[in-house]
């Protein structure tokens, strides 16, 4: 009989947009094979207030069976965003939990419930309300894979207790294991890198990318256009770098605008564009700055989840 084997991320579909939700469907895709995979997730379409899009219940997406739970509060970004916690008070980080999203209590209470039924859960990503309140309640039970990187929020001293009460950590790279190890002292939870992979395409064409957006040199930023992501140092460095160095060097991007693009000549946003744009324009870049996981995956890192498995 196959482990079942349970994904919990904050929100799910064909139509999310983001590196973390879009690794989780992949692996439970891929993991269908091997495990009786299923994913519990929110009815959230968009992570910029968590509000109710896909109906509450269950439903087949590509043949991964999916359970949604409502999010019974809705995040009010211009509120959250004004909001300062001290990281050593943990009162105060409650609340941000709560705050920060998507609050969900029905998924948490399903999780308790449901221990017994599931030989694995895998909670996807570390910042979010369904990681903090859902782990620790399956902790013998619970893999993390965290996508953590140094940013002011992962210092808050709420998350010491997620990155050491799993059975099992799951690490994009080597380097993100050393941070988090240094961080938190934790290397005596069982872990291992394992990686998102990704598939070479067969037919790259630079020149095809190259002719299509009429552009020769250029810089391609893939991922979300947002603060989050540091775009508005970006656009400053750049353009203070294209007054320093005329040339025809473009700064080409890819993704969906969260803030506003500045006007310039030399800054070319092309929203979301096709497998086949993407991997051109990858191809044809004078250098790559790429904060979202590529679609196309080479699942044999599924190998190195099976170790992580028989951990547990």
């Amino acid at each position: 009989m196959k482990k079942k084997i349970a994904f919990v991320v904050q929100r799910y579909g064909l139509e999310v947009h983001g590196g973390a939700e879009l690794l989780a469907r992949l692996l439970a895709e891929r993991s269908r094979s091997f495990y009786d995979a299923e994913v519990l997730t929110t009815c959230a379409l968009d992570y910029s207030d968590w509000a109710n899009h896909y109906p509450e219940g269950t439903e087949a997406v590509n043949e991964v069976k999916v359970r949604r739970f409502t999010v019974e509060k809705t995040r009010d970004m211009q509120m959250f965003s004004k909001m300062t916690v001290d990281p050593a008070d943990r009162q105060a980080q409650q609340i941000w939990i709560d705050e920060q999203g998507p609050y969900c209590p029905k998924l948490i209470e399903y999780i308790k419930k449901n221990e017994a039924a599931y030989d694995v859960f895998i909670f996807v990503t570390y910042l979010y309300y369904h990681t903090v309140r859902g782990i620790g309640a399956v902790r013998d039970k619970a893999v993390l894979l965290p996508n953590a990187h140094d940013e002011p929020l992962i210092y808050y001293s709420i998350f010491k207790d997620i990155f050491t009460c799993p059975r099992a950590i799951a690490y994009n790279t080597e380097e993100e294991q050393a941070f988090i190890h240094e961080l938190f002292d934790n290397n005596h939870v069982p872990s291992d890198i394992v990686g998102a992979g990704i598939e070479i395409p067969n037919n790259t064409d630079p020149v095809r990318f190259k002719e299509k957006y009429k552009t020769d040199e250029y810089i391609l930023y893939s991922g979300r256009i947002d603060h989050g992501k540091n775009c508005p140092e970006l656009f400053e460095y750049f353009i203070e770098y294209k007054k320093r160095n005329p040339s025809g060097l473009k700064l080409v991007l890819t993704g969906q605008e969260i803030i506003e693009v500045p006007e310039h000549p030399d800054i070319l946003s092309l929203g979301f564009v096709s497998d086949e744009d993407r991997t051109d324009g990858m191809a044809g870049a004078k250098m790559l700055y790429c904060r979202q996981c590529m679609r196309a995956y080479r699942w044999s890192c599924l190998n190195r989840w099976h170790l992580v498995f028989r951990l547990l």
